[in-house]
């Protein structure tokens, strides 16, 4: 009987040793797994805040490069459209000065033909006169000058 106890004793602690390892295997088993979710979680976690930064990183530099690229495009614009005026103003000076030097000219050559034209008038040649009146008229088209000293030697 005594063995028999002792043997059931040495039964009952094996299978209660047995049954204390399965739940510590079991107790083991699922710690080392939450502990690998855990893990898992964190290191996705860290990978999309992470891969979230570099996105916002990346979608920075080309905002701020667009942006660059706006400002100098219009700065382009800007010194462009700037310089066309003042070539602009600079040729409507050049043509200006060149239109005024012609009517100069003009005018200077219209006096030296008046003046000659008033000198054959005091020589007495009116058919000399006539036609240097006539020549002034066709080279300038449309001059009251000529036109007006032209009526004045009808007159005579």
């Amino acid at each position: 009987r005594e063995e028999a106890e002792r043997l059931a004793r040495e039964e009952a602690e094996r299978l209660a040793r047995d049954d204390a390892e399965g739940l510590a295997r079991e107790e083991a088993e699922r710690l080392a797994r939450e502990e690998a979710e855990r893990l898992a979680r964190e290191e996705a976690e860290r990978l999309a805040r992470e891969g979230a930064e570099r996105l916002a990183r990346e979608e920075a530099e080309r905002l701020a490069r667009e942006e660059a690229e706006r400002l100098a495009r219009e700065e382009a614009e800007r010194l462009a459209r700037e310089e066309a005026e003042r070539l602009a103003r600079e040729e409507a000076e050049r043509q200006a000065r060149e239109e005024a030097e012609r009517r100069k000219k003009e005018d200077e050559d219209i006096v030296k033909l008046l003046a000659t034209c008033r000198q054959y008038l005091n020589d007495g040649d009116m058919q000399e006169a006539y036609e240097v009146i006539q020549r002034a008229k066709k080279t300038y088209r449309d001059n009251l000058r000529i036109e007006a000293f032209e009526w004045n030697y009808l007159r005579m």
